[in-house]
């Protein structure tokens, strides 16, 4: 401890405290070392739901995409996905909103942003999402983004569907050379 004065007559005390905040600032990334393995030994024995609030709580929204992708890679995906967000307390529910609307940003991503939208709209009632903080400025920026992943895709249909027809046809004019080949 360090005692100084000066000519105002005021004496200040001077406590080094440098090592409690370094004991601090090691017990914070001890206790954040502890919960990632955690999420780990979680998400490899399947106990997703427990998963997707730690990650929540936690504040790290490619954990969560981590874990709802896992979640969709099972037989049973969709089904799996909508028991466990429906689980979720409020606050969770709109934090993975949150988190959706920044993965619908991107193609490869938006898939996964799809399904919790999606699982959110077909089961909650429009009361309960009403109750949502933030879910008009949500929608409105999932919108634009979700018109352009819908116009991509009815492109890449429209593509394949014409890459099929060229198949057929090929197949077709191949097999006329052959009958006519084993005509002659």
């Amino acid at each position: 401890m360090v005692v100084t004065g000066s000519s105002d007559s005021c004496i200040v005390l001077w406590k080094d405290v440098t090592e409690i905040e370094l004991e601090e600032e090691q017990a914070k990334q001890e206790e954040q070392i502890l919960k990632e393995q955690e999420l780990s030994n979680l998400l490899h024995e399947k106990r997703y739901l427990k998963a997707l609030g730690l990650a929540i709580s936690l504040d790290r929204p490619h954990t969560v995409l981590t874990v709802i992708k896992a979640i969709l890679k099972e037989t049973s995906g969709k089904e799996d996905l909508q028991s466990n967000l429906l689980k979720l307390r409020k606050d969770q529910k709109e934090a993975v909103l949150k988190y959706a609307v920044t993965w619908n940003t991107n193609s490869r991503n938006c898939h996964e942003a799809q399904a919790v939208v999606g699982t959110l709209l077909r089961h909650e009632s429009p009361e309960s999402l009403l109750q949502l903080e933030g879910i008009k400025a949500a929608v409105e920026s999932l919108l634009p983004y979700t018109e352009r992943h819908f116009q991509r895709l009815g492109r890449l249909l429209q593509a394949a569907t014409f890459l099929d027809f060229m198949w057929q046809s090929m197949r077709l004019a191949d097999a006329s050379r052959q009958d006519e080949d084993m005509s002659m």
